[in-house]
């Protein structure tokens, strides 16, 4: 069956993919990793909303909070930043 675009069309897909692309550090393998889980957790998370009946926003916090992980990692020091790195080699 062919659809065209149009109004019906879901929004969101832009923010999926900018979180994606964030989370996979612009290597392209990774993003297609993560791309694809950002799909999973938006299916999931409306299974999981019909099922259960759990608010409409849920999906989006999931993505919310998998965008601060990355941040969060590095001001928690498990991913020090380039500039911790030279100082550590003594340059």
């Amino acid at each position: 069956m062919c659809e065209v675009l149009g109004p019906s069309i879901s929004s969101g897909y832009g923010y999926t993919a900018i979180i994606a692309t964030f989370i996979g550090r612009l290597n392209p393998l990774s993003i297609i990793l993560f791309s694809n889980v950002m799909g999973l957790l938006s299916v999931v998370g409306e299974l999981v909303q019909i099922k259960l009946g759990l608010p409409l926003a849920l999906p989006g916090m999931f993505q919310g909070i998998l965008f601060l992980f990355p941040f969060s990692s590095r001001y928690i020091n498990l991913q020090p930043s380039t500039s911790d790195v030279i100082e550590r080699q003594g340059g």
